[in-house]
């Protein structure tokens, strides 16, 4: 796919600031078939199309291309009569998207924008050129566009130099642009860390300053550029972004101390690339949802202020509690069944412990947790996992035992048993189950 030098030492017309370069169209034509018929609908019909956005983007940071957009100077309801198949994914904001071949294509109507309001919205009138609509996008790497059938390419900010050098550039003034929209701020950091960008000094002072307008931003879309910023390759490099323009301690409420921040950058440079993993990692290291009271219910808070969905603060309140369990001594069989039981629900544990003791403890205690956790194996091996389902009595004998039983008492009575066949297999038996619940 790549003819990527070659495009780099293009010349620019200077008066208009467009160039034709034949490889590149040739390269998205042999990715992706539809895009020529689809460009040529448009232009039979009298209207331009073009492809912008991040699959120009990405293949100039050569990123394997996902999603192929659209601009056309068509209004939506005309880009509806064109193609057989489409749907309305937003057409107040001038999209459509068009189905072929069992892909979709956004297509957008050029677009320039009158006013915002509230720091977010825009609003947009449907009209003009390419050049007005690249007018409007954030960043110079995402205000590149490309006309499938002629091979013009427009690049009015300097676009692919940005993607070349790495260098995350605003289309016009930053302080501009995220006044306008400060939702733009967290994509600029979430940009660096998926698309490994990096931002100049003075930018990232410019966001330090700007960043309490994200106050207008809902929390829902705050919590997804971080989501989205934590599953990036370059996740230390966004988070030490979030962490220097104090976004981090003032939008989010993480606050870290200067060596509790370093032990979670080397944390998230060896873990799995999981938004909820490393976000957890996150809240555990942090100093400002701890400190002294060291207390799971401020967790629990932050991550419902967040918004997120039940299994994932419980698959986090899981990971934290296993990383507070005590690794300081060799654990018994006993602990390690009980702790066999938590990994059974979640096998992501193991590896969540393996990757704090090489980071957060002492070599000593790294050599105890490697043992502990090759036990875990061994003994799993041997016994299986207990859990209630393996209790030889079962909520329906216990009810046959006490017809009088309430339903939260039965599950309450099966954890007891449990508890004592994780410390005794041997007494998993109905007689001897049986003879533990006339002893309670």
């Amino acid at each position: 796919m790549h003819h990527i030098q070659s495009l780099f030492t293009t010349s620019f017309a200077s008066s208009d600031f467009t160039s034709l370069c034949p490889p590149l169209v040739d390269d998205f034509i042999r990715q992706d078939s539809n895009i020529l018929p689809i460009s040529t609908v448009f232009r039979d019909n009298g209207y331009e199309c073009y492809i912008v956005g991040g699959a120009i983007r990405d293949y100039f940071l050569d990123i394997e291309i996902s999603d192929i957009d659209f601009a056309t100077n068509a209004p939506p309801h005309i880009v509806q009569k064109l193609f057989k198949r489409t749907v309305p994914t937003g057409i107040k904001h001038g999209t459509i998207t068009i189905l072929e071949n069992n892909k979709s294509y956004e297509t957008t109507t050029y677009r320039s924008d009158i006013t915002y309001k509230d720091y977010r919205h825009a609003k947009v009138q449907f009209h003009g050129t390419i050049t007005d609509d690249l007018a409007r996008r954030d960043f110079t790497c995402n205000a590149m566009a490309l006309d499938p059938i002629t091979g013009r390419f427009f690049d009015p900010y300097g676009g692919k130099i940005a993607c070349r050098n790495g260098n995350l550039v605003t289309v016009r003034k930053a302080r501009e642009r995220y006044s306008e929209d400060a939702l733009r701020m967290l994509r600029a950091l979430r940009f660096c860390a998926t698309k490994s960008f990096f931002i100049r000094k003075a930018h990232l002072r410019t966001i330090q300053k700007l960043h309490p307008l994200l106050v207008h931003v809902s929390i829902e879309r705050k919590r997804d550029e971080l989501l989205k910023l934590l599953e990036g390759k370059s996740a230390s490099k966004g988070l030490s972004y979030l962490h220097k323009t104090q976004i981090l301690k003032n939008v989010f409420g993480l606050s870290y101390t200067r060596s509790q921040f370093k032990l979670l950058l080397r944390l998230l440079v060896i873990s799995s690339p999981n938004a909820i993993e490393r976000l957890a990692l996150c809240v555990y290291m942090a100093q400002s949802l701890f400190g002294h009271a060291n207390t799971p219910s401020r967790c629990e808070i932050f991550l419902t202020d967040l918004r997120l969905t039940n299994n994932q603060k419980k698959h986090i309140m899981l990971l934290i509690k296993v990383a507070q369990l005590n690794y300081t001594r060799v654990w018994s069989n006993t602990k390690i069944r009980v702790f066999l039981c938590y990994v059974s629900k979640d096998p992501t544990l193991f590896c969540f412990v393996f990757i704090l003791s090489r980071v957060c403890f002492s070599k000593s205690i790294q050599n105890i947790v490697l043992e502990t956790l090759k036990r875990t194996l061994v003994l799993q091996e041997q016994e299986g996992v207990y859990t209630l389902s393996r209790l030889a009595l079962s909520g329906s004998h216990i009810l046959k035992y006490n017809h009088t039983i309430r339903a939260r008492e039965i599950g309450n009575t099966l954890r007891y048993l449990l508890r004592n066949v994780l410390h005794d297999p041997s007494r998993n038996t109905t007689a001897q189950l049986q003879a533990l619940l006339r002893k309670k």
